[in-house]
C-alpha cells in the first residue's frame, strides 16, 4: 500500500474509525496501511476539514478565510485536489457566488466581504469639494444613454468637478439574465471594456472613481472589467466590488451598489442599509447606485443620494415589472466644518434617447447591432 493514493470512501472509514477514538494501529489494521501513514492523512484532512461533512467549495473558502493569499499549489495540496481543472472549478464556482477572489501571479487572494474598504485622496482645499454622483451607465446595453452620460460629464467638469464617483454597472454585462444577448450589442467582455475605454469622456486632471455592480461581474466567473478598464485608462481608479468608502479632503462618500427589485417606498432600500452601519462609520454622503432612481434622503445625519441611471427602459425591466427609470445624476458643490455639513445639490434629469448606440442605415433602412 505504500505510496498508493487515499480514495474518498478510505477517507471516509479513516474519520469514523478516529470519531469512534480508535488507535492508529487499529486504523492501520482496518485499512491495511502503517501507523504513520494514517496519522500523516488523518493531519492532512484535519487541515482541509472533514471531507464528508463539507464540500470542495466549503473546505476552499475555510482555508482561504483563514490565510487570506495561498499560492495554487499548496492550496491544491490541502484540498488534496489532483486535477487543476477541478481546482479552478471550484474557485470559479466561489466567484459566481460572489465571494470576493481572484487568481494573481500563482496566487489565489480573497478578501473578507465585512473588511472595510476607505480610500483617502486630497485634491484641494480640506473640507471643500465638488463630486458628481453617477451609476448605472450599463455601457453595452441597447438602452444605454452615452450621449447623455457625456452631456452630464461635460455639464459636472464646467461646474468645477474633477471627481465623478460611479456607483457599479459601468458595464451591462453578458451573463446577467437569461436572454440578455437581445439587450445588448456588445456580446463579450473585451469588446464591452474596449468599448467604455473608448466612448468614457476624458478631461485633464478629472478622475472617475469607480465600484462594481452587478452587470459588472456578469461576465462569467474571474473577469472584472473595471480593473481592465482601469488598466486601459489611467484616469479611471478602482475601489472594489459593491461598495468603498472614499474620503476626499476629509469629506468621507459611501459609495454602495444595491441588489434586489426596486421596492413601493423607493427610500427604503437606502433607509435599511444605513440603519445597519455601526455607529461611528456612517459616511457624510451615501451614494447609491441599481435602483435606476433619483433622489435625496436624509437618515441617521448621513445624507443620502440615489444616483440615478444613465440607462433607458429595458424590454427585461418591464418583465419583471419595472416602468420607468431615470436618466440623470447629481453634481455636489460641499463644505464640510466642524459645525456640520452644508452642501448645494445640482441634478440634471433627461429624456432618454432612443437607440444610443452604434447603428447602420442604407435607405430606408436601419439595422441595429
Amino acid at each position: 500500500m505504500a505510496g498508493q493514493k487515499w480514495t474518498k470512501y478510505e477517507d471516509y472509514i479513516l474519520s469514523t474509525l478516529k470519531q469512534d477514538k480508535r488507535s492508529w494501529k487499529a486504523i492501520g489494521d482496518a485499512l491495511g496501511r502503517s501507523e504513520e501513514s494514517v496519522r500523516k492523512r488523518y493531519s492532512r484532512l484535519s487541515e482541509v476539514v472533514n471531507p464528508q461533512t463539507k464540500s470542495l467549495e466549503e473546505r476552499a473558502l475555510d482555508i482561504l478565510k483563514q490565510v487570506g493569499s495561498i499560492h495554487i499549489s499548496e492550496l491544491a495540496k490541502k484540498l488534496n485536489v489532483d486535477k487543476d481543472t477541478e481546482l479552478f472549478a471550484t474557485l470559479y464556482s466561489l466567484m459566481r457566488e460572489s465571494y470576493d477572489i481572484s487568481i494573481d501571479s500563482g496566487f489565489v487572494l480573497y478578501e473578507a466581504p465585512d473588511k472595510l474598504k476607505n480610500f483617502v485622496f486630497s485634491d484641494g482645499k480640506e473640507g471643500k469639494l465638488k463630486v458628481a454622483l453617477t451609476g448605472d451607465w450599463h455601457l453595452g446595453s441597447k438602452a444605454q444613454q452615452i450621449t447623455r452620460l457625456k452631456e452630464f460629464c461635460q455639464l459636472a467638469y464646467d461646474k468645477g468637478v474633477r471627481a465623478i464617483l460611479v456607483s457599479g454597472d459601468i458595464f451591462d454585462g453578458t451573463r446577467v439574465f437569461r436572454d440578455q444577448a437581445d439587450e445588448i450589442f456588445l456580446h463579450t467582455a473585451d469588446e464591452q471594456i474596449e468599448y467604455g475605454a473608448e466612448v468614457i469622456p476624458k478631461y485633464p486632471d478629472l478622475t472617475y472613481y469607480m465600484i462594481a455592480g452587478n452587470h459588472c461581474l456578469g461576465f462569467g466567473a474571474g473577469i472584472n472589467p473595471i480593473s481592465s478598464l482601469a488598466k486601459q485608462r489611467p484616469d479611471v481608479t478602482y475601489l472594489g466590488k459593491y461598495g468603498a468608502y472614499i474620503t476626499i479632503n476629509n469629506i468621507t462618500i459611501y459609495m454602495h451598489h444595491g441588489l434586489g427589485a426596486r421596492t413601493y417606498a423607493l427610500s427604503y432600500k437606502m433607509q435599511k442599509f444605513l440603519e445597519k452601519i455601526k455607529s461611528g462609520q456612517e459616511p457624510d454622503i451615501f451614494a447609491q447606485a441599481h435602483y435606476h432612481t433619483l433622489f435625496y434622503a436624509p437618515v441617521r445625519g448621513v445624507d443620502g443620494f440615489e444616483v440615478g441611471s444613465f440607462q433607458g427602459i429595458t424590454s427585461f425591466a418591464r418583465r419583471i415589472g419595472e416602468t420607468d427609470t431615470t436618466v440623470g445624476g447629481w453634481i455636489l458643490n460641499i463644505e464640510k466644518t466642524e459645525d456640520g455639513i452644508d452642501f448645494e445639490p445640482f441634478f440634471t434629469r433627461k429624456k432618454p434617447i432612443e437607440h444610443d448606440y452604434p447603428y447602420m442605415s442604407e435607405g430606408s433602412k436601419v439595422y441595429y447591432f
